[in-house]
């Protein structure tokens, strides 16, 4: 299903960001990058694109975002 891929990481990062902030018209800023998988919290109405994540710790679950390549 899955096939050995060329992907220059570095380029498509940057690429990303750059459309983000053309998009958004944004001109000063911090770029934080989080991959640590942090529970948030349970609520989470203000947040686009949300769903239930399962929480290791606790067999419960929290709404979050994640990527999954």
């Amino acid at each position: 299903m899955f096939y050995r891929s060329e992907i220059v990481w570095h380029q498509l990062l940057r690429i990303s960001v750059l459309v983000i902030i053309d998009r958004y018209g944004l001109s000063e800023g911090n770029l934080l990058i989080d991959d640590t998988g942090r529970s948030r919290c349970k609520r989470t109405k203000k947040i686009g694109k949300t769903h239930k994540i399962r929480e290791k710790k606790t067999s419960g679950y929290v709404n979050g975002q994640e990527l999954v390549f």
